[in-house]
């Protein structure tokens, strides 16, 4: 366990999380699903076009384009979709 933490602090460090978290979270059974990105709420929310919504870490959020993909656990928490 120390190893993967290890690892994913190395690759938060060096801009290759959202690659790193992916295939971590799919090799013990979390599902990361790429959806287009039709909002951002501050500080660190993003929000889908389906209106999922995914909370991310303040640096992802400002590098997180609106129209564009982005693999997060997206979950059923957002209130309404985005217009």
């Amino acid at each position: 366990m120390m190893r993967v933490m290890v690892l994913v602090a190395a690759l938060v460090l060096t801009g290759c999380a959202s690659t790193a978290i992916g295939f971590l979270g799919e090799s013990v059974g979390v599902k990361l699903h790429g959806k287009v990105v039709a909002a951002k709420i501050e500080p660190t929310t993003l929000i889908a076009t389906d209106g999922t919504s995914c909370d991310v870490s303040k640096g992802a959020w400002e590098k997180a384009e609106v129209g564009k993909p982005y693999r997060c656990l997206w979950s059923e928490r957002a209130t309404s979709r985005p217009e």
